[in-house]
């Protein structure tokens, strides 16, 4: 984020890197100073002749655009690079090693014990890009905590002939597709024969591929973006289109409603990493940038199939998309294990000792889903007796001279029924 640029003397539409700071970035990731300018302040791009011929045109980029481009560096070169730091680091502890044959699954069959420490549900005065992603991320732990008491339940329901109605369950599937879109692929594009032309796209559905179509879609704004949640949404009990205050939409989360400002989000989610940028890394004279670019590359502009012929377009980058896919793999991952919830709840936003700040805490419990946890619970049967005290406490509702109310009597006079006080009933 150092470099700077300006527009150059004459061009308004153009840019050039000024500072040192250029300079400085070439040097460290190894590729020329000139070669770095030139793929931030310019873009190549391939055009037919008419023919089959193709030919190579560069066309000037605005000081905005550089900037973009620059960040979207900066985005991808963190990310690679946090990407090899994890790697490492699981290398060292024995996690799903490089190495191959009988020993590297004898490694990745031995148990492991991993903390997901999640970021809380999100709720500020002005809330954006950033709240949103975090906060459908909490949807989906909240999701996946809902779907882990729910089996419990039902197997504890089912061992005990218990009769419920598991239609009583609080879920918040409803809230997750309304961001991530309908669950029956009806989002997905319809390409027409040879994947180019032809194409239709089915109705998008969902907040987030709603706002990376319009990130795609020439001259879309985050006004256009929020006037199509308002029609395709405008009856859902879980979105609201806040009408005094324009491009506002609120979306009804399991903790509660949070209102979004809409103007920022397109800009945020757009990813401008451009080919020429990546080209540039590739060629760095350091292997270790290599490497990084060489692991975490894309595909852009369309691509032809060696065995079929078949043209496909590449898959358009945004960091919702990005989000999502990590998302993902996140909950591949946790589902593969057995999970155990821990809420961890602060007294008061100073950390000081023997201070309770009311408010405060009401929010976390809000916010970090222990009330819709709580929720869950009272869904079912709450109350739960150990198996001796409800024997205890019940036996006097016996029919007098049955078989089972002596053999109660006789058992609890025996101190029986102790063992049954290891599972509640």
């Amino acid at each position: 984020g150092n470099v700077a640029f300006t527009a150059p003397v004459g061009n308004s539409e153009g840019a050039e890197a000024v500072g040192d700071a250029l300079r400085e970035v070439s040097a460290l990731l190894g590729v020329e100073a000139a070669a770095l300018e030139a793929t931030l302040c310019r873009r190549s791009m391939k055009v037919r002749d008419g023919g089959a011929a193709q030919r190579t045109i560069s066309q000037t980029r605005t000081t905005n655009q550089a900037t973009d481009g620059r960040d979207a560096l900066a985005r991808h070169l963190y990310g690679s690079l946090f990407a090899f730091a994890v790697a490492r680091v699981n290398d060292v502890l024995g996690v799903g090693g490089g190495g191959g044959g009988a020993g590297a699954a004898a490694e990745e069959a031995l148990p492991f014990v991993g903390v997901l420490d999640i970021f809380g549900f999100e709720f500020f005065e002005h809330n954006s890009f950033e709240q949103l992603c975090i906060n459908f991320t909490n949807e989906l732990l909240q999701q996946y905590f809902n779907e882990v008491i729910f089996e419990h339940e039902a197997a504890l329901y089912a061992r005990e002939c218990v009769q419920w109605n598991p239609e009583d369950f609080p879920d918040n599937k409803a809230v997750v597709e309304l961001l991530s879109g309908a669950s029956d692929g009806r989002r997905k594009r319809v390409s027409g024969i040879g994947g180019l032309g032809g194409g239709q796209t089915a109705e998008l559905s969902g907040i987030l591929p709603m706002l990376d179509e319009e990130c795609n879609v020439t001259g879309g704004t985050h006004e256009t973006w929020c006037r199509k949640l308002a029609v395709k949404y405008g009856m859902n009990r879980l979105f609201q289109e806040v009408l005094i205050r324009r491009n506002h939409f609120v979306v009804r989360h399991f903790a509660g409603p949070v209102e979004y400002a809409s103007d920022e989000f397109l800009a945020k989610n757009k990813d401008e990493l451009s080919p020429d940028v990546l080209e540039c890394m590739r060629e760095s004279s350091k292997a270790f940038v290599r490497l990084r670019f060489q692991e975490h590359g894309r595909t852009f502009g369309t691509q032809t199939a060696a065995a079929t012929g078949r043209v496909t377009r590449a898959k358009a980058y945004s960091v919702s998309s990005e989000f999502q896919q990590q998302l993902t793999d996140l909950m591949a991952g946790i589902r593969k294990t057995s999970p155990h919830f821990v809420r961890c709840i602060k007294p008061n936003p100073q950390s000081l000792p023997r201070k309770f700040h009311r408010r405060s805490v009401v929010e976390q419990l809000r916010y970090q889903g222990v009330l819709e946890a709580i929720r869950v619970s009272r869904a079912g049967y709450p109350v739960r007796q150990w198996h001796r005290e409800a024997v205890l406490d019940f036996r006097c509702i016996a029919p007098k001279g049955q078989k089972l109310k002596r053999r109660l009597e006789v058992e609890v006079g025996r101190g029986g029924v102790a063992g049954g006080g290891r599972a509640p009933l």
